[in-house]
């Protein structure tokens, strides 16, 4: 009798242990897709309400036109620096900046808890993108695109969009590969030719685009392989 109460309890224990540790798997399964569904309407709204007549001439860096109201962006978020976007994907968003490289890994551009984080520059760079190497983060989920392209047989050459205040950059996509999380050295604020030689080495695909310590780099940043990889994208200013 006494070895079966034991019996009793043992399976009883376990029982509550799977029950606490399926809430939990719940609890946070519900937790991303609530965020998730957080940041997507967030992400139509700005689109929606900030974004108009922008006009871009893909075959001349120098006067190009556009219409980005700013003002509405800053009275959201006063972090505002920019804008981001990769043309036929889904990557379009306002670009944050602040002291730190840690409070929008957590918080959404809208400020509010939100697991998926916001897209944010260095703090180490200028707001107005005169570093040599200014580098942007986000999570996964909001730069998808990347790993899609990466994973994709068609890594043709594509351009990415940086909207300021004043003036819009055009950056040419010249290397694309995965790193370990602590290769920081591509993060600097100043690539040598080494370095830029080395990153066209590792890239998966041949974009033919020469590069020197002379150019100006944009570099994207996002999570591969749950933090323990990293897809980067290094493109030149034009």
């Amino acid at each position: 009798m006494k070895k079966r109460k034991v019996k009793k309890w043992v399976y009883v224990v376990i029982l509550v242990v799977l029950l606490v540790l399926f809430a939990f798997t719940l609890f946070n399964f519900l937790k991303l897709v609530i965020n998730y569904s957080k940041t997507k309407n967030l992400v139509t709204d700005l689109q929606k309400e900030v974004t108009k007549d922008v006009i871009v001439d893909d075959s001349s860096s120098e006067e190009e036109r556009y219409t980005l109201d700013f003002s509405s962006l800053k009275k959201k978020n006063t972090d505002t620096v920019g804008w981001l976007e990769i043309k036929d994907t889904s990557i379009n968003y306002p670009l944050v900046q602040t002291n730190n490289n840690n409070y929008y890994l957590t918080h959404s551009f809208d400020k509010s808890n939100n697991v998926n984080g916001w897209v944010f520059v260095n703090y180490i760079n200028n707001k107005d993108f005169s570093d040599q190497n200014t580098t942007i983060f986000a999570h996964d989920s909001l730069f998808k695109p990347l790993k899609n392209i990466y994973n994709s047989n068609n890594k043709d050459n594509f351009n990415i969009y940086i909207y300021l205040e004043d003036k819009v950059y055009i950056y040419e996509v010249f290397s694309l590969y995965i790193t370990d999380s602590y290769n920081v050295e591509i993060l600097k604020d100043n690539l040598s030719n080494d370095v830029l030689q080395q990153v066209i080495e590792d890239s998966s695909y041949d974009y033919n685009v020469e590069v020197d310590e002379n150019d100006h780099i944009l570099t994207l940043s996002t999570c591969f392989n749950e933090g323990e990889k990293r897809i980067i994208v290094h493109a030149k200013k034009l």
